[in-house]
């Protein structure tokens, strides 16, 4: 009995090591699914749940398919590329274009997978802060739903 167990805690340490995070295009477990829904940059609702992974909450954003297709965060204590909520994007606001999908919002690309959040409804500036971090697979060449 004893060791069943042991194997059981040695598996989980293994197969939580082994995790890389959490990434678009994923499949979720069924259970994940919530009944929440989130807008994504598309323009759709999409199911969403709450994920707690590394320390942060995380919001994921679920497609019919059990498919994750969005992932973002407002958590103070996530960074990325040393941001974090609410700090200004003056240090890189010159090298970074200022994009806008259309009834969702303005955003800029912080790294190869993560983008920064800000008001919805005005344009950001070099001292706007931002308001949360997010992960979504553009699809560049719709350009009625995107603009920069």
């Amino acid at each position: 009995m004893n060791r069943i167990f042991l194997i059981l805690i040695l598996f989980c340490l293994f197969s939580c090591k082994a995790q890389k995070g959490i990434n678009i295009g994923s499949k979720i477990e069924q259970n994940m699914k919530g009944n929440s829904k989130i807008l994504i940059p598309s323009g759709a609702l999409v199911n969403s749940v709450t994920y707690l992974y590394n320390n942060n909450y995380f919001t994921l954003g679920i497609n019919n398919d059990n498919t994750l297709v969005y992932i973002s965060t407002v958590d103070p204590n996530f960074k990325i590329e040393g941001f974090k909520i609410n700090d200004d994007i003056s240090k890189i606001y010159e090298n970074s274009k200022v994009k806008y999908a259309i009834g969702w919002g303005y955003y800029i690309q912080i790294d190869s997978d993560w983008y920064a959040g800000f008001d919805i409804n005005s344009k950001p500036t070099k001292l706007s802060k931002i308001q949360w971090f997010f992960k979504y697979r553009f699809i560049e060449g719709n350009k009625n739903l995107f603009k920069n």
